[in-house]
């Protein structure tokens, strides 16, 4: 589509560029692309989609700067999404990555707030494939959480410990209670990060960790 100029001549209109420009342009176009994304995906447009956000991932790890990394990272967790939804697991589990390598080096609060997301779903996607690795993926969200301080980041955080804590749960019957001073320590970090989060999926979070975490310490001292 082209717009008229007052001479008679035919001005494109707007559009994201790419090539060797400056970081600041780098990272402009790499959120008009990001931008443009999300309309694909409103639209269920979902090649468009994924393209765009491709375009996002290359132009803001090409700027270097910090929210240029930090759309980046956002980008990449949702191209996790797309591949999760598409069965691609092993690309879902590459793009997770990536968004955590790209969140974290960013080191904005967008940006861990983006990774710690992409290494919630890390874990999760490890746990529902059987995988190993999930400990430290949740480790690593709860980690970008906190690093982020933005309260949505700080309810994925409560998110990824409670999920740690289920996971790492002793059996009914153990005794070692060492194993189980460190779950409840897992406990007490969802109960802490949902309720500093202030939002009200983060206390439902702390919620529910309090009433584990009551059963956990009843079945430490009947043990």
């Amino acid at each position: 589509m082209t717009k008229k100029t007052k001479k008679g001549g035919q001005k494109k209109k707007d559009r994201p560029q790419s090539g060797p420009e400056s970081p600041k342009n780098l990272e402009a176009n790499a959120q008009a692309y990001f931008q443009n994304a999300e309309s694909f995906r409103k639209k269920r447009q979902r090649r468009s989609m994924a393209e765009a956000y491709e375009k996002a991932v290359e132009l803001g790890r090409a700027s270097e700067t910090p929210d240029g990394l930090a759309i980046a990272a956002e980008a990449s967790l949702y191209l996790g999404h797309r591949a999760k939804t598409s069965l691609a697991w092993g690309e879902a589990l590459e793009r997770y990555q990536e968004s955590i390598d790209l969140g974290r080096k960013s080191g904005t609060p967008a940006g861990f707030y983006a990774a710690a997301r992409a290494a919630w779903n890390l874990g999760n996607t490890y746990e529902e494939a059987g995988m190993e690795g999930l400990e430290s993926a949740f480790r690593d969200a709860i980690q970008l959480g906190r690093d982020s301080k933005m309260p949505d980041a700080l309810e994925v955080a409560a998110k990824a410990a409670f999920n740690l804590a289920v996971n790492i749960e002793p059996e009914e019957g153990s005794v070692n209670t060492q194993l189980i001073e460190n779950v409840a320590q897992v406990w007490r970090e969802a109960i802490d990060l949902g309720k500093a989060s202030s939002t009200k999926e983060g206390a439902e979070v702390a919620n529910k960790a309090e009433q584990y975490l009551a059963d956990l310490l009843e079945r430490k001292e009947t043990s």
